[in-house]
C-alpha cells in the first residue's frame, strides 16, 4: 500500500542547466515548478552563501557515438585525466577554500572507460565528504564488479543516458546494444537496493522537435523506478549544430548561472567554458592558471558582462537550450 501512495503521490527536485524544479506527481500527473533564489549570483557569493561545482572529464574516450554529441568529432587528443591533474584540482579547491556543493564526473566522455574511476570518487567523498559526487553514463560497460566498487566509494547519483524506449531508435541515435544497457539497468536498480538504498537514480533522455511523443511513453515506462531527466541541448560551442537544436530556444534576458556556478576542467586539464565546450575555448589550463584565476578572467568576464545587459545573444550561448 506505501509503495503505491509513493506511485501516486512524489515531490522530487530536478535540475536542469541553470533551473532548479520542483516537480509534483499526483495520480501520474507531473507539475513542474521553477524555483531560485531571489538574489543574483554575485549577491551570494559577496554573502559567502554561494557554492560551485566542479565537473572533471576523467575521461574523453566514450564507447558510444551519439547524434547529438560531438565526442566521435573531438580535434583535441583523447585521454584519460593523470592524477596530476587529479591531485591538481583537489590541492586548488583546498589552497582557495572554495565550497563544493557537488562533483560531476563526466563531461564529453564515458566515466565507465575510466578505470580508477571509483577510487576518484572514494578521494573526493574522502577528501570533501560534505559535496556530492554524481555523473552520466550510458551503462553500456557496466558490470556487477565496477558497479560495486562505485557505489561502495560513495556516489550519490548516478544518471543513466537512455534516450528512446524503442531497441532501434535507441540503436540509430546511441549505436549501442539497447539489451545490454536494460539488463546492466537491471543490475543497478539490484545493486541500488543491495548496496546504498539512498543511492538516486535518474534515467535522462534528450528532447527533439520530432521526439515528444517518445519522450511521453519514456516518462510513463521509467518514472515509477527513477527519477526522470529530459534534457533539451542547443549548438555545443563553436560546432554544428545537430539534429535536436531548437534555434535560439533559450534566448533569455538574464545571464547563464552555469558561468558562476560550474567550474569544467577537461580531461588535459584545460577550463572550458561550460558543459557544452567540448573543446575547452577558455585558453587556459589548471596547471597555469587557479580555479579563481580563471573563473574570474576572460572570456568569462566578457560574456557574464555581456549577458548582463543583452541576454543570452553573445555567439557562444545564443543557441543554447539547455536549461
Amino acid at each position: 500500500m506505501k509503495k503505491f501512495l509513493k506511485k501516486l503521490f512524489s515531490i522530487t527536485n530536478e535540475y536542469n542547466g541553470d533551473k532548479k524544479r520542483k516537480v509534483i506527481r499526483l495520480f501520474f500527473v507531473k507539475i513542474t515548478l521553477p524555483f531560485s533564489s531571489p538574489l543574483t549570483p554575485e549577491e551570494l557569493i559577496k554573502k559567502g552563501l554561494w557554492k560551485y561545482e566542479i565537473q572533471l572529464e576523467t575521461t574523453s574516450f566514450c564507447n558510444a557515438k551519439c547524434s547529438f554529441c560531438p565526442n566521435s568529432t573531438l580535434k583535441r587528443p583523447k585521454n584519460f585525466m593523470t592524477d596530476e591533474i587529479f591531485n591538481l584540482v583537489i590541492k586548488r579547491i583546498k589552497d582557495e577554500k572554495l565550497p563544493i556543493e557537488r562533483f560531476i564526473l563526466h563531461l564529453n566522455g564515458e566515466p565507465l572507460t575510466d578505470k580508477k574511476i571509483a577510487q576518484r570518487i572514494q578521494i573526493l567523498k574522502i577528501e570533501f565528504p560534505q559535496s556530492e559526487v554524481r555523473f552520466t553514463t550510458n551503462l553500456c560497460l557496466a558490470t556487477s564488479e565496477n558497479l560495486t566498487d562505485i557505489i561502495n566509494a560513495g556516489i550519490d547519483e548516478i544518471t543513466v543516458s537512455m534516450n528512446s524506449i524503442d531497441p532501434q531508435e535507441y540503436k540509430n541515435i546511441m549505436d549501442l546494444d539497447f539489451s545490454v544497457t536494460m539488463s546492466n539497468l537491471e543490475l543497478l536498480f539490484r545493486l541500488k537496493d543491495k548496496l546504498n538504498p539512498n543511492l538516486k537514480i535518474n534515467i535522462s533522455i534528450v528532447a527533439r522537435p520530432d521526439n515528444a511523443d517518445m519522450v511521453e511513453k519514456f516518462e510513463k515506462t521509467w518514472s515509477n523506478k527513477a527519477h526522470i531527466r529530459v534534457i533539451k541541448l542547443g549548438q555545443w560551442v563553436n560546432k554544428e549544430k545537430y539534429m535536436n537544436c531548437e534555434e535560439k530556444n533559450n534566448i533569455i534576458h538574464q545571464p547563464c548561472k552555469i558561468l558562476y556556478k560550474t567550474i569544467n576542467i577537461l580531461s588535459n586539464g584545460d577550463y572550458a567554458l561550460c558543459c557544452f565546450d567540448a573543446e575547452g575555448i577558455v585558453g587556459k589550463n589548471i596547471r597555469n592558471y587557479s580555479l579563481m584565476e580563471a573563473y574570474n578572467g576572460e572570456p568569462f568576464k566578457r560574456i557574464r558582462d555581456f549577458q548582463k545587459n543583452h541576454g543570452r545573444l553573445n555567439a557562444e550561448c545564443k543557441n543554447c537550450s539547455f536549461s
